[in-house]
């Protein structure tokens, strides 16, 4: 059995569905929906179990997904040794002053560029704090996430990336993140 087999296995043994019923109360995404999410977290997480050395960036809904899961502190130690033999860490990319204004104006032309009520918000009601957001990244983050989509792709081949969760990459650095993203340049 694969590395990859051998954690796949041990996280199938963790029911995450405490995370999915958190993560809908907090977001407003119906639970059902983020059921459906639980098992993309896993491969996200089985990826950073097996390769420990990839610099990975992360997106849109499995990002958030995954820190509705890192509050329960002591579940996701447990599922992490589990997997990986030690903590998974989340490491946030904190931008400077000036990609900070860069973000908030990418994202104010995005709000102000189509009418709210048509703005599609994670799981396309409830929260209306994360609107679909189209911003710039910097070149190591897209590279990071090209690197886990192509990994993801290797690694589970029998899977498809969930479109509804996994944002796509646009042209010039630019990823589209239904639900928003954290970050940006």
């Amino acid at each position: 059995m694969s590395d990859i087999e051998k954690a796949m296995k041990q996280a199938n043994q963790f029911d995450l569905d405490f995370v999915a019923r958190k993560h809908s109360l907090e977001y407003g995404v119906p639970l059902e929906t983020v059921r459906t999410w639980i098992p993309e977290l896993k491969h996200w997480l089985v990826l950073c179990a097996v390769n420990p050395d990839s610099s990975y960036t992360l997106f849109g809904r499995i990002d958030w997904l995954w820190h509705s899961f890192i509050e329960f502190t002591i579940e996701y130690r447990d599922f992490c040794m589990a997997i990986a033999g030690r903590p998974i860490e989340h490491v946030p990319d904190v931008p400077t002053e000036e990609e900070l204004q860069k973000i908030i104006q990418a994202k104010k032309i995005k709000q102000e560029s189509v009418h709210e009520e048509k703005l599609a918000f994670i799981g396309g009601q409830g929260n209306k704090s994360r609107p679909n957001t189209i911003i710039p990244y910097k070149k190591e983050q897209v590279d990071g996430y090209a690197k886990l989509l192509k990994d993801y792709k290797n690694f589970f081949p029998d899977k498809t990336p969930h479109p509804d969760v996994w944002p796509r990459i646009l042209k010039d650095g630019y990823i589209d993140c239904p639900g928003g993203c954290c970050g940006g340049v």
